[in-house]
């Protein structure tokens, strides 16, 4: 894990380095989680080509951001909290991240959470005896 993690911050140095210099003004590294070994922050506040890093707060980056001014996390604990209240009542994730239909071609919501168990005294429910 730690091999990985240096050769990708080593390829995101050199790459952001190739982009500024043929050209790029700015260079932004946008990453999902920000998994961030030993001396990586401080690599990153050292290379003059990459402008901001932002990761989401899926991992804590407190110390991180003290060791990087460049690194800024976005919170995403709303949309993860949605998506598993979706998951939990049966409802679309698609949804979350579709443009808005109009109200006639709208998929009513359920209601209820669906069930994750079979009770064994549930004469209707499937493979009871």
């Amino acid at each position: 894990m730690c091999l990985l993690s240096v050769l990708l911050l080593y390829t995101l140095v050199r790459a952001a380095e190739l982009f500024r210099r043929n050209g790029c003004e700015k260079v932004y590294i946008i990453a999902t989680h920000g998994l961030l070994s030993g001396d990586a922050p401080q690599k990153l506040e050292q290379c003059a080509a990459i402008e901001r890093v932002i990761v989401t707060n899926t991992i804590p980056q407190q110390e991180h951001t003290k060791a990087c001014s460049k690194l800024h996390t976005i919170d995403c604990s709303e949309v993860v909290a949605e998506a598993i209240r979706r998951v939990h009542f049966d409802e679309s994730l698609y949804a979350m991240y579709a443009p808005s239909l109009p109200a006639a071609m709208a998929v009513p919501h359920k209601r209820g959470a669906r069930s994750r168990t079979v009770s064994s005294r549930d004469p209707d429910a499937v493979g009871s005896p």
